[in-house]
């Protein structure tokens, strides 16, 4: 394990960087699951034309059995998504007691990172 923490921005990715910006928001307000989901539409909407669009067409072709086992799999998706972020929203409090939010406020501050909105 390496417990070396990143000193400035440049030791962590874009995607971290994204992170720490989207997790800094909750400090003022709390996650809710509508927040969550309002994060994952794009990827929720990606998932449906997808994996949607592709049961539609094998209910087309009359195989209904593969149409409904790919619809299931779409539901299966956004039931696992909206418990992750049950508990993301349940252990909340506890990491956000134990986050040093003035060492966050200064690697975003050196980076200006915007939150970005599809980060799960």
């Amino acid at each position: 394990m390496n417990n070396s923490l990143p000193d400035s921005p440049k030791d962590l990715t874009a995607g971290q960087l994204q992170y720490l910006a989207s997790i800094k928001s909750y400090v003022v307000q709390s996650p809710t699951i509508l927040k969550l989901i309002r994060k994952s539409v794009r990827n929720f909407a990606i998932l449906t034309v997808l994996i949607g669009g592709l049961a539609g067409l094998y209910a087309a072709m009359e195989l209904w059995g593969t149409a409904l086992f790919l619809l299931g799999m779409l539901a299966g998706c956004f039931c696992r998504d909206c418990g992750m972020m049950r508990r993301f929203i349940k252990i909340w409090p506890a990491l956000a007691s134990v986050i040093d939010w003035s060492r966050v406020d200064k690697l975003l501050g050196e980076a200006s990172v915007e939150p970005h909105r599809n980060i799960k």
